[in-house]
């Protein structure tokens, strides 16, 4: 019978050729219809990054704020003693009778 020969190679070169083409096929279809995993983001990273730039943002505001504000500390003058801010009004006469001040501080006119 020769038929049987050729129905046989036929069947091998099916397997071998075609077999493999459509497998691949239905394979790309199914990655196709089949969505992908949803990614998982982690918001963590973000709120650290975002504390630590705040922090480093007041660092630098406490830094700026300490080198320009007002210097109230007392420097000793040249004769050694130390310098005090005056603690009345500018251009006020401070009047160190205290007969003439009240309990409270207040000047009494004679």
């Amino acid at each position: 019978m020769w038929a049987a020969p050729r129905v046989e190679r036929t069947g091998n070169a099916l397997q071998e050729r075609v077999a493999p083409k459509v497998s691949a096929m239905l394979a790309a279809t199914a990655r196709r219809m089949d969505p992908a995993p949803p990614i998982r983001r982690r918001r963590w990273p973000k709120i650290v990054a975002g504390i630590l730039v705040l922090a480093a943002g007041s660092a630098a505001a406490a830094v700026v704020r300490g080198r320009r504000g007002p210097r109230l500390i007392s420097q000793p003058d040249t004769r050694g003693q130390h310098m005090t801010a005056p603690s009345g009004p500018p251009g006020g006469h401070q009047m160190a009778d205290a007969e003439t001040a009240d309990v409270n501080g207040q000047v009494r006119t004679p």
